[in-house]
């Protein structure tokens, strides 16, 4: 049977490290919940989006959407 034995590290880098990672997380964290409350946290083929590889429009369909469900854009 193996433990798993954890050493807290107090070196300066080590937190500045971690602090950065969680600050990376929950940011990772907001942007995931946003898409899985507009359905498009898996993929597939995204009905109403523009049909070609205009980021701009693709952006304006998003806003759209949106709009449509009463949120302000970011």
């Amino acid at each position: 049977m193996s433990q798993t034995v954890t050493i807290e590290c107090q070196h300066d880098a080590v937190v500045r490290s971690r602090r950065m990672f969680h600050r990376v997380l929950s940011s990772w964290t907001m942007d995931l919940l946003s898409l899985r409350t507009r359905g498009l946290d898996v993929p597939g083929p995204r009905s109403g989006l523009a049909q070609h590889n205009d980021i701009g429009a693709t952006a304006q369909a998003a806003a759209q959407h949106d709009a449509a469900q009463g949120r302000r854009a970011a």
